[in-house]
Parts: C-alpha cells; sequence; structure tokens
C-alpha cells in the first residue's frame, strides 16, 4: 500500500520524502520491527517520531492554535461537517 501511495504522490513531495525519509507515527510506530519492514519494502529510511502516540493531537493542536495553519484548520472544519 505505501509504495501504491509513494508512486501516485507527485514529483515535489516525492523528492522530499526521497530526501527526508518516511515519518511513521502514531500508536502504530511502535509496532517491533515495522520501521525495519517499511525501509525493506520501499528502499527509503523511516523516522520514528518521537512520542508518536501523542503527535496527531499536537499536530491538531498546533494546527488549530497557529493563524499560520488557519487554512488547514479551516479545511479540516470543512471535512468534519461534510
Amino acid at each position: 500500500s505505501i509504495r501504491i501511495v509513494l508512486e501516485k504522490t507527485p514529483p515535489e513531495i516525492s523528492a522530499d520524502i526521497i530526501d527526508g525519509g518516511i515519518f511513521v507515527t502514531g500508536g502504530s510506530a511502535k509496532i517491533k520491527g515495522l520501521d525495519k519492514l517499511i525501509s525493506n519494502e520501499t528502499e527509503l529510511n523511516i523516522n520514528v517520531c518521537e512520542d508518536p502516540g501523542n503527535t496527531v493531537a499536537i499536530g491538531l493542536g498546533r494546527i488549530i492554535e497557529d493563524p499560520k495553519l488557519d487554512c488547514l484548520a479551516a479545511g479540516m472544519r470543512q471535512s468534519f461537517y461534510n
């Protein structure tokens, strides 16, 4: 599934992923060996986020609180109500 998503990813974003690797977050990031499996299958560097279980909540909080990210917050509100 990851390879399929990467194949459909626009080139400008793919270049960033190739340079920086894939960042794994959320509770699933704690699955033993998941990072190695993804790395073996994609041949990309895998970065497991610090405190992966809380990254989603922390990120959403930043989007809501930071006026510079207001366009993301508006998109989230629209998705929630549709």
